[in-house]
């Protein structure tokens, strides 16, 4: 419930700056995961989410005048690109 006092989550996106929205992120990193995509056949049933975690060292930063979210994925040879190259497409 929204009283005079309290700003709106809108209100705060639209005037937090660019650093803060990083800490924020960097407060947040525990309970934010990127999806990545998804491997396996549809019509089998048998489809796995990827999916990976903010880096725990820098979870966000600037790069210039963009902000940066840093991931982490890991697997148990932490080689992402060897297990799932063929499904990643170039845009």
């Amino acid at each position: 419930m929204k009283t005079e006092n309290k700003l709106s989550v809108t209100e705060i996106a639209n005037n937090i700056s660019i650093q803060d929205m990083s800490e924020l992120i960097n407060i947040f990193s525990d309970r934010i995961d990127i999806f990545i995509g998804c491997v396996g056949n549809k019509e089998q049933n048998n489809r796995m989410q990827l999916s990976g975690s903010l880096s725990k060292e820098n979870p966000s930063c600037l790069n210039g005048p963009i902000l940066q979210i840093n991931m982490e994925y890991t697997d148990e040879d932490n080689d992402f690109l060897s297990h799932y190259s063929k499904y990643i497409k170039s845009t």
